[in-house]
């Protein structure tokens, strides 16, 4: 009876996959208590190389590659993603970074990327760090290729940092202690207060409202001038300006003002008058106002006809009734 040798084990062949913006804000969050960029830096090249390491430790095969997918404004690279583009076995993938800091086409490159290397069979198993619901169409679409999907979290400080339903859909999960990531990241130090240097000194301050105007009321000996302000050591004083203009009915030329539009009514009521004495007759028409080029001061006014007699053809004797010569 022919014996069979035991199956050789099958080496398998992992990619690990990053979301930077999930490893960077969740470790922010546990270590210092925030998850802005800007109040830690980290040292992404010996924690890419002790994540590899980890990996391997668990998985035993061969690594890929590592795919570290961060975001950069209009997708240029910073001189720390410039940096990890240049490490072996590394692949950079950048999304574009919103006014809002956030990452935007990340998920899409992720899924992209997983799912062709399982596609084409270029991978058996793959290590996600992720904790966005956004992965579970990627993980999914990975595993109908038959890809083993092991997912990685940072530890929460205190809940949960990952979706339920990422972690349902994952074939393992493992979580990364505050312990492993401590070494890699460190707090910024807070900027110095350049009024409290004691160096450059204390920074000029600018007078507060109540010095300005605290002396606004109090009048000065002068007549109606506003008071000195006084020196606040770090603006020179603003000076005596000279007297106010009065105001009101007491000001120079309000008398004046005020007899004539007493006399306006006295103005109108002669000017009434004198029309009134100029006013024509009826009959009369402006050819006979003094003054037109066609008055004639001797000559009668003659009477019109009435618009109802048919003007010049009604006046027989005026009108010759054969106009031809002869």
């Amino acid at each position: 009876m022919t014996e069979f040798a035991a199956p050789l084990p099958i080496l398998a062949r992992y990619a690990v996959m990053v979301d930077v913006g999930y490893i960077y804000a969740a470790a922010g969050e546990l270590l210092f208590g925030s998850s802005s960029r800007r109040d830690f830096r980290v040292d992404a090249v010996p924690l890419i190389q002790v994540i590899t390491k980890h990996a391997d430790d668990l998985i035993r095969g061969e690594l890929l590659r590592v795919y570290w997918y961060d975001a950069a404004r209009d997708r240029v690279p910073t001189i720390d993603q410039r940096v990890i583009a240049q490490m072996p076995w590394v692949k950079l993938r950048l999304g574009n970074l919103n006014a809002r800091g956030q990452q935007k086409g990340v998920d899409a490159q992720i899924r992209a990327d997983m799912e062709a290397l399982a596609r084409h069979r270029a991978i058996t198993d793959s290590v996600l760090i992720a904790g966005d619901e956004d992965m579970v169409p990627a993980v999914e679409a990975a595993q109908a290729f038959g890809v083993r999907v092991h997912l990685w979290g940072i530890e929460p400080p205190y809940g949960t940092n990952q979706a339920e339903r990422l972690v349902w859909e994952s074939d393992t999960v493992d979580v990364l202690e505050g312990t492993f990531l401590r070494p890699y990241f460190a707090k910024n130090p807070t900027a110095v207060d350049p009024r409290s240097d004691p160096v450059l000194g204390p920074s000029p301050t600018a007078p507060t409202p109540s010095q300005l105007f605290g002396e606004r009321h109090a009048r000065s000996t002068r007549t109606g001038g506003f008071p000195a302000i006084r020196d606040t050591g770090s603006f020179p004083a603003i000076r005596d300006t000279g007297p106010m203009p009065r105001l009101g009915p007491d000001r120079p030329g309000a008398r004046a003002l005020a007899d004539g539009a007493d006399a306006v009514p006295a103005v109108r009521r002669a000017a009434r008058e004198v029309h009134a004495d100029r006013r024509l007759p009826r009959h009369q028409g402006h050819r006979e106002l003094p003054g037109h080029q066609g008055h004639r001061p001797d000559a009668a006014a003659r009477p019109r006809p009435h618009p109802g007699r048919g003007g010049r053809r009604a006046r027989g004797a005026e009108v010759d009734p054969d106009p031809r010569p002869g």
